[in-house]
């Protein structure tokens, strides 16, 4: 992990914290981005015991159904948890010069994590520092300019990561009743896009986002489109398949679907049928001919819907 920085910022209290680099960095798929450091460090989100970044990221999970505690419980679950500024914030802004060195540092951050796929961008902190980020390696802005409650219900994606917009949880006054409505909204918003990820997991366990079909779908990568299909059409004897009918989006996210997904899967269809979301849901999994053929070969998709199933039972 980074941990060198040159930059002697002014509207900032010098800190110049790096947390340490998980053991587990291919396991990370979610990165939740907040803005700075506490003026208490005790208050990081691997502080000792429940530290209030931490309390107040667990009322975010908590809502959505995960009971989460410790840092430990997000790294375990694939997310990791992390500041685009460094250092502390002396007052309510800080200059675009800071935030454009620190985003220097978060690039370097996210780039140990070659499986993310979801980045949780929150606070106008974090937004700004992700565009510097885009701007300097990709050309293009990935976040558009505008306020937070206008931009936040859009779709940015790049280069197979999805990235959200929304407000900051690790405020002072977060998860008070007092709170202001555009943070209820926040932390209303921040639960929906983690589903974007359960969502990624197909109705039979499979994981669409390692699928050939989506990443070419979503890089517009038409090499990986005639690849795939030679090696789909020769593995199921089917020459109709071509670079042109691989697009996808997944078996259960919004979007386009390859034609095998969305009309013949019988699996999918019965999932639907029984109004269910995985075949997790279904208390024939363990005996089912249906999805065998696929947890016989691909023992990751069984993991998959047991852990979903697990996680809807805490």
């Amino acid at each position: 992990m980074d941990t060198g920085c040159d930059f002697n910022c002014t509207d900032v209290i010098i800190r110049k914290y790096f947390q340490a680099s998980p053991e587990k960095k291919d396991a990370v798929k979610l990165i939740l981005v907040s803005e700075a450091l506490p003026e208490n460090m005790e208050d990081y989100f691997d502080g000792k015991g429940e530290p209030r970044f931490l309390k107040n990221t667990n009322t975010v999970f908590r809502a959505l159904g995960y009971n989460y505690r410790t840092y430990d419980d997000y790294l375990d679950n694939g997310i990791y948890l992390t500041t685009a500024i460094k250092c502390v914030k002396k007052g309510y802004l800080v200059g675009a010069e800071t935030i454009r060195n620190c985003s220097l540092h978060l690039e370097r951050e996210l780039e140990e994590f070659r499986n993310r796929r979801v980045v949780m961008l929150m606070g106008d902190v974090a937004i700004k520092a992700m565009n510097y980020i885009g701007k300097r390696k990709l050309n293009e802005r990935i976040i558009p300019a505008g306020s937070t409650y206008k931009i936040r219900s859009g779709v940015y994606e790049s280069h197979g990561v999805r990235f959200f917009p929304s407000y900051t949880q690790t405020g002072e006054s977060f998860g008070l009743e007092k709170q202001s409505t555009n943070d209820r909204r926040g932390c209303q918003r921040s639960t929906k896009n983690c589903t974007y990820m359960k969502e990624l997991i197909a109705c039979c366990g499979l994981d669409c986002e390692n699928c050939d079909a989506r990443i070419a779908t979503v890089r517009n990568d038409d090499a990986l489109r005639e690849e795939t299909a030679r090696k789909w059409s020769a593995m199921n004897n089917v020459p109709e398949i071509t670079a042109e009918t691989i697009n996808c989006m997944g078996c259960r996210t919004g979007g386009v679907k390859f034609a095998f997904c969305s009309d013949l899967c019988e699996i999918r269809k019965c999932v639907q049928g029984k109004g269910f979301d995985t075949c997790g849901d279904c208390e024939e999994l363990e005996e089912c001919r249906v999805v065998g053929a696929v947890l016989e070969h691909a023992p990751g998709a069984k993991e998959n819907l047991m852990a979903e199933r697990g996680e809807k039972r805490v």
